[in-house]
């Protein structure tokens, strides 16, 4: 089963890079390419090397969601629905 990386927490990144044999310097660039760059898989990850990222598609997945529906109300309230990885779905206003 490929760990969900986007739920872990910096410290868990760190540790599972560590169990990788990694340098601690690819945690910090994953925890970058995640949620500062918004990589929606490894492939976008380029400053990684193609072997690590085989490597890590083959250990981890990217959850993502997905714009399904917008509603504008005519006092300027913007509602958003969004599709998460398991099809269920979500408001935000």
């Amino acid at each position: 089963m490929k760990t969900d990386i986007k739920s872990l927490t910096k410290s868990e990144i760190e540790s599972f890079c560590e169990q990788l044999g990694l340098k601690r310097y690819r945690s910090d660039q994953i925890f970058q390419w995640l949620f500062q760059k918004q990589a929606s898989s490894v492939s976008d990850m380029t400053n990684l090397s193609k072997d690590l990222r085989d490597e890590l598609d083959q250990k981890i997945h990217i959850t993502n969601i997905e714009p399904a529906g917008r509603q504008d109300s005519r006092d300027g309230t913007i509602k958003f629905l969004f599709r998460l990885h398991d099809k269920h779905l979500i408001e935000a206003v």
